[in-house]
């Protein structure tokens, strides 16, 4: 599935609290069918999203994502350059929008948006001489994908990446658990459970990439 993929992350204390709670009260209200829960609170995402019982339903119609959960495994590293003393290299943002459309005829189609903005502070004396220019040049001899401008003694790089993708398939449900299959032969089916509660539907994969949560609602 092309919505996104991450390491395993996991909350503070005061988040898995909160969601346990949140789990409960989704357990009561809804017409649970499963004992299956999403394993507390995922960071990393655009917003939290927190853990949910698994109920099935009827995943027909169009979605749009309102919210999506995973850990990128994004570390800040303040050795990119050998011997520089104050480089600092660290994520910047990371949001997802798009659709999910399931038909009636077992089909499906996903079209997301992706955008990652990550930023490198490099003091100029480590430059040896050159200038945020000769910088910039260098982070992009293999992508065109980053800009970079002196701010004081330093010069500071943003690198903004923004994928689109529209990924065809077919869908099948077996209680809770929904499993997609990409019409590409080449891409892996996924399968997660899902909870579709009135006008919200909430889905969870815990894949090889490691968990993955999506929050949707009904257009």
């Amino acid at each position: 599935m092309l919505w996104a993929c991450g390491d395993d992350d996991t909350g503070s204390d005061d988040t898995s609290s909160n969601s346990t709670s949140n789990s409960t009260s989704n357990s009561t209200s809804s017409n649970s069918t499963s004992s299956n829960t999403t394993g507390g609170t995922m960071v990393g995402g655009v917003e939290m999203c927190t853990a949910f019982t698994s109920c099935g339903g009827d995943p027909t119609g169009t979605w749009s994502v309102d919210a999506f959960c995973t850990d990128l495994g994004l570390e800040s590293n303040d050795e990119v350059i050998p011997g520089c003393d104050g480089d600092l290299l660290e994520p910047g943002g990371f949001d997802v929008e798009g659709t999910v459309v399931f038909n009636g005829d077992n089909t499906y189609e996903t079209t997301i948006t992706s955008s990652l903005t990550i930023h490198l502070t490099v003091p100029v004396s480590c430059l040896m001489g050159g200038a945020c220019s000769d910088l910039e040049t260098s982070l992009n001899e293999e992508a065109d994908v980053w800009s970079c401008a002196e701010s004081g003694d330093k010069c500071e790089c943003d690198n903004a990446q923004m994928e689109t993708s529209v990924e065809p398939g077919s869908w099948a449900t077996d209680g809770d658990m929904i499993t997609l299959t990409p019409d590409d032969t080449e891409s892996e089916p996924s399968t997660g459970v899902f909870c579709v509660n009135g006008g919200s539907m909430s889905f969870f994969e815990d894949g090889a990439d490691g968990p993955l949560q999506i929050e949707f609602s009904k257009q």
